[in-house]
């Protein structure tokens, strides 16, 4: 049975996006998120979660034209993921700013748990209790051995306070994945976990915050 324990964050954490130049001088970090690149289960329709599947074709080249978009950006430093799709797409994209991309295991995908590797269609028809309970509560809902958005945004939030603290006043590329991307720019905003699909963005799109 799915679990729907204690969360592990509160969804009412501000912290407001695109602050003014004297916001970011106080302490925080600029964070030029990244989606990672297109891979072969993206186009299959297949959960990936922690599962480590790399960047296909289309997606190398998705990096590459992010590149050319972020090339007049100024960055500090990189960090990804530690999963190949989101460290090599940040690796493309860091190359034209000679950066060394940093990893950090925090900023994964969400964990399907046993689920990964499965079509979502097969979720619907085989797991209709887990669709009920995501329905009922998605945000403190945990996959079967795996994590629930809450487990997600915490450790999520955890790592961009670190950025925050070591790059005060920097500007940071960094790129992740797709839900996990979607649960700081909610809280970046004030806006309720229980919306977090709602901003899953496309591949290699770019969403920027401001945090700390």
């Amino acid at each position: 049975m799915p679990s729907t324990g204690r969360c592990a964050i509160s969804a009412e954490r501000p912290h407001p996006v695109h602050a003014a130049a004297s916001d970011i001088d106080s302490g925080g970090v600029t964070l030029w998120l990244v989606r990672h690149g297109e891979t072969d289960w993206n186009n299959a329709g297949r959960i990936q979660g922690h599962t480590d599947i790399p960047l296909n074709e289309n997606g190398r080249k998705q990096a590459r034209k992010a590149a050319q978009r972020l090339a007049e950006q100024r960055f500090d430093a990189a960090y990804a993921s530690d999963l190949s799709r989101a460290r090599e797409t940040a690796e493309i994209i860091a190359a034209a700013h000679g950066l060394p991309v940093q990893t950090d295991p925090r900023l994964r995908e969400r964990s399907h748990g046993s689920l990964e590797g499965y079509f979502y269609q097969d979720i619907r028809l085989k797991h209709p209790d887990l669709i009920e309970a995501l329905r009922a509560d998605p945000v403190c809902t945990s996959m079967p051995g795996g994590e629930s958005v809450a487990d997600t945004a915490a450790r999520m939030a955890a790592a961009a306070d670190d950025l925050a603290a070591r790059h005060p006043g920097g500007v940071l590329l960094v790129a992740t994945h797709g839900l996990s991307l979607a649960t700081l720019y909610c809280l970046a905003n004030d806006l309720p976990l229980s919306r977090v699909r709602e901003y899953i963005p496309e591949n290699t799109a770019v969403i920027v915050i401001h945090w700390g």
